[in-house]
C-alpha cells in the first residue's frame, strides 16, 4: 500500500523561478494603485532599510554550528521582520486599495514567473495525501492567483494576507497568524510551527511521509523537519556547511530520507521530484 504523502512547499523561489521573489511585485502594484502614492517614500527605503537591520543583525549573531543554534538565530528575526512591517504598516504602502484590484494590478506584470512541472506534482500528491504552501509572502490572494490555471481546490496556503474592511478595501496592516502583534508567518521558526500543525491536524500518523520543498535559510528548519528534504538552488549551501548536514544531489528511486543523517537534497527541477514521487 502506498504511503500517505504530506507535500509541503515553499512559495517564493521555489515555485516561483530563481530570482522572482514576488513581494516587489505588489509593492508596484500599491505604488500604481495607491490613492496617495507621491506622497510615500519610495519603495527602494523599504527594501534599503530592511538590508541594512537584517545585514547588521546577521553580523552580530553567533556563528551558528547545531541546529539548536539555527533555531534560535531563525527566532531571533523576528525583530529585524516586525520592524520591517511596522515601516510599511506606519507609512501605508498598502492601504485604501481595493484588494481584488491590488492582486489583479500584480498579475499583469508578473510575466512567466512560475517554475515547469509543480503542477503534476500536486496532482500525485493530492491523490494519496495532502499538498501545502507555506510561506513568509504577504497575501494568500496572491499566492492563489499565481496558482490559477492549476487545480488550485488540491492546495492549502498557509502564509499572511492583507487586512481589508467591509468593502474589500485595505487598511494598510497585515494580518497576525498567531493572534499576537508579532504573530506574522515571518520567519523561518514561524514556519516550522505552521507546518508542525499541519502534520499533526493531517490524520497520516507515522506511516505517512512528510516531504517539504524549499530553497533559502528561511526553509531550513522545515526541511531538517521533514522526513525528506528537497531544495532548489545554492542559497543552503553555506549553512549546511557549518551545520554539518549533508547534501545529496538528486533524488533516488524510493528514497525516504536518510536515518539517523541530517540530510537534504537538491535538485534542479519539478520534474526530477514527479519521477521520485511516481517511484514511491
Amino acid at each position: 500500500m502506498a504511503r500517505r504523502l504530506i507535500l509541503l512547499v515553499d512559495f517564493d523561489e521555489t515555485l516561483t523561478r530563481t530570482g522572482k521573489d514576488t513581494i516587489s511585485l505588489l509593492a508596484s502594484a500599491a505604488y500604481k494603485c495607491h490613492p496617495a502614492a507621491a506622497n510615500l517614500p519610495p519603495w527602494s527605503y523599504f527594501v534599503d532599510s530592511y538590508m541594512r537591520d537584517y545585514n547588521d543583525h546577521v553580523r552580530q549573531a553567533p556563528v551558528r554550528t547545531t541546529l539548536e543554534e539555527e533555531t534560535e538565530f531563525q527566532k531571533s528575526l523576528r525583530k529585524v521582520e516586525r520592524a520591517s512591517i511596522d515601516r510599511v504598516e506606519g507609512e501605508g504602502v498598502f492601504k485604501g486599495i481595493k484588494l481584488e484590484t491590488l492582486i489583479k494590478t500584480a498579475a499583469e506584470n508578473r510575466g512567466d514567473i512560475m517554475r515547469k512541472g509543480w503542477e503534476k506534482v500536486v496532482d500525485k500528491v493530492s491523490r494519496r495525501g495532502r499538498v501545502a504552501i507555506v510561506s513568509v509572502n504577504w497575501s494568500r490572494s496572491w499566492i492563489r492567483k499565481c496558482l490559477e490555471g492549476s487545480d488550485v481546490g488540491k492546495i492549502n496556503v498557509f502564509s499572511n494576507e492583507f487586512l481589508v474592511n467591509s468593502q474589500d478595501i485595505t487598511t494598510g496592516g497585515l494580518d497576525r497568524w498567531f493572534g499576537d502583534k508579532d504573530g506574522g508567518i515571518w520567519t523561518g521558526w514561524d514556519k516550522l510551527r505552521v507546518m508542525r500543525d499541519i502534520v499533526e491536524n493531517s490524520g497520516a500518523g507515522e506511516e505517512g511521509l512528510v516531504v517539504y520543498v524549499g530553497d533559502s535559510t528561511s526553509d531550513l528548519l522545515c526541511l531538517l523537519e521533514a522526513d525528506v528534504g528537497i531544495f532548489f538552488g545554492e542559497k543552503l549551501d553555506k549553512s549546511c556547511d557549518k551545520l554539518g548536514i549533508e547534501i545529496r544531489e538528486g533524488l533516488t528511486k524510493g528514497y525516504v530520507g536518510k536515518s539517523g543523517v541530517s540530510c537534504l537534497v537538491r535538485v534542479e527541477q519539478w520534474r526530477e521530484i514527479e519521477e521520485w514521487v511516481e517511484g514511491l
